[in-house]
């Protein structure tokens, strides 16, 4: 019993509001005793009843592998017409010839912020090369414009991309995805893990 917690400090962020502190202190400790399930359970206030509702969609943060409901690479990438900040239209076949990169994302994906600074350098370094990046803002509750002007990241941002990260498959942000010239996926992966093997997709579709 000398080994148990006594007191739980814990500390919420809450981003533009201010945070927050919930201290529980615990007295009276005792060790391999039985509980009865129900005391666990929180009670219905008066005039409340419980109802089960349909789960929300997945909208994951983080890594993983390729989602599979979505093209694989060798396929053709599905096409898809979208707008900039600034309400300029701009269409994936517009860019055919050139190897394009994307980045799903969104401003509450900390993943995706951490991805970010790989992506601008990948844009630096290819970007007179006939590569275009794009960051294509999906799932979005957030000023994505702003975010991007704020950090100093120079590549393209398309806007409400959610019905595009349905036809790529996508289930978690960030999702790369590297089209080749000839419109066909060179590479697509959920999470980032560095700028090389996207750099090397992009180099692979740059080879005559």
């Amino acid at each position: 019993e000398a080994s148990l917690p006594r007191r739980m400090d814990m500390h919420f962020i809450d981003q533009g509001q201010g945070d927050g502190f919930a201290v529980t202190v615990l007295s009276d400790l005792k060790a391999n005793t039985s509980i009865d399930k129900a005391a666990l359970a929180a009670a219905v206030p008066d005039g409340f009843e419980v109802k089960k509702v349909a789960a929300p969609e997945r909208k994951r943060a983080g890594g993983g592998p390729a989602p599979s409901a979505g093209p694989q690479v060798g396929q053709p990438a599905p096409e898809w017409t979208l707008t900039d900040a600034s309400g300029k239209e701009h269409k994936l076949s517009d860019y055919r010839g050139e190897v394009v990169v994307m980045d799903f994302w969104a401003t509450w994906c900390g993943p995706c912020r951490a991805a970010m600074p790989g992506v601008q350098a990948i844009h630096e370094k290819f970007k007179s090369k006939g590569v275009s990046v794009f960051g294509l803002d999906c799932w979005e509750s957030g000023d994505a414009p702003g975010y991007m002007k704020e950090q100093k990241f120079t590549y393209g941002l398309l806007m409400k991309a959610d019905e595009v990260a349905g036809k790529y498959g996508v289930s978690g942000i960030p999702t790369i995805c590297v089209v080749g010239p000839d419109g066909k996926i060179l590479y697509i992966q959920t999470g980032f893990e560095g700028e090389e093997a996207v750099e090397a997709a992009v180099e692979r579709g740059l080879r005559p």
